[in-house]
């Protein structure tokens, strides 16, 4: 693990929240939601606390949807829902995850948000338009590498993340790519986990078994191709400790085989911009 001496293990950093309710679900004493916004772009939120992760990108590959002008606007503007945002998770630096040009005027725009990114995807931000040195009192890069042990963030009080580096699908080709698998837990109530686009090898998860056990995941976003097999999903619902995942990184047109297992029940997934998934707490670590 290759971290700046600016940022040890636990950081302690200052959030914004904000009070627009991501949806309107029933009542309750406390409420959290996700929703879609493109590819693997998901907002939560979780009360008042709320987080992005890959939310600005250009890339669709002529597969895969990406935000609106709408949506920027609304994101840039810090317009509901995405208003009070606290942090941003970016998962790597590729394309149709990430616009180095987009994150730069959303860091001008909204000048209270955290960003937390590979460190591959901060050297992009300060190559492109729009790049200010003031930023990096803002952003925690993540110098990752393979088998580097987790670290752990506390973004004030309300936000404790573990960032693991899980290799890009592909590998070992994609071995030079900063993935992070991110673990985010707003105000002790809701753990959700942002996988970019890992590789669904157990191999590569199995090493830190103890940290997935050491807290019960509410709500998981894998990349689609976790749904692929029994194998892979167990790799979610088991090694991962997750309760409910949601896939993301499904093309403008699913594949058929991944359509079918929703209209089975067996998995679910994200498709069209704007859905939103209730999440439900669960109990206990395991």
């Amino acid at each position: 693990m290759r971290l700046p001496s600016l940022f040890l293990s636990t950081l302690f950093v200052a959030v914004a929240t904000g009070a627009t309710a991501l949806a309107h679900p029933p009542a309750g004493d406390h409420q959290a939601a996700a929703r879609y916004i493109a590819n693997e772009g998901v907002l939560v939120a979780d009360g008042d606390v709320k987080i992005l992760f890959d939310p600005l990108f250009q890339t669709s590959f002529d597969i895969y949807r990406t935000p609106s002008d709408e949506q920027r606007t609304a994101m840039l503007g810090g317009e509901a829902p995405y208003d009070g945002v606290a942090a941003v998770f970016i998962s790597h630096a590729h394309g149709d995850h990430f616009s180095a040009d987009d994150v730069n005027a959303y860091l001008a725009a909204q000048k209270e948000v955290r960003l937390v990114a590979p460190r591959a995807a901060v050297d992009m931000l300060q190559a492109a338009r729009g790049w200010r040195e003031d930023f990096t009192k803002r952003i925690l890069p993540l110098d990752l590498d393979y088998e580097d042990a987790a670290v752990t963030l506390d973004i004030g009080e309300t936000i404790e993340v573990d960032a693991v580096f899980i290799p890009h699908a592909g590998w070992p080709r994609t071995r030079d790519v900063q993935n992070i698998v991110y673990r985010v837990t707003t105000g002790d109530h809701v753990t959700v986990i942002h996988m970019g686009d890992a590789d669904d090898n157990d191999a590569h998860f199995a090493p830190y078994d103890a940290v997935w056990r050491a807290r019960r995941t509410d709500m998981a976003f894998p990349p689609f191709w976790f749904f692929r097999s029994p194998e892979t999903r167990a790799i979610l619902s088991d090694r991962l400790n997750i309760e409910r995942s949601v896939g993301v990184h499904v093309p403008v047109a699913p594949p058929a085989r991944l359509s079918s297992l929703r209209d089975e029940g067996a998995v679910d997934f994200f498709t069209e911009p704007g859905a939103v998934r209730m999440i439900t707490p669960a109990k206990g670590g395991e």
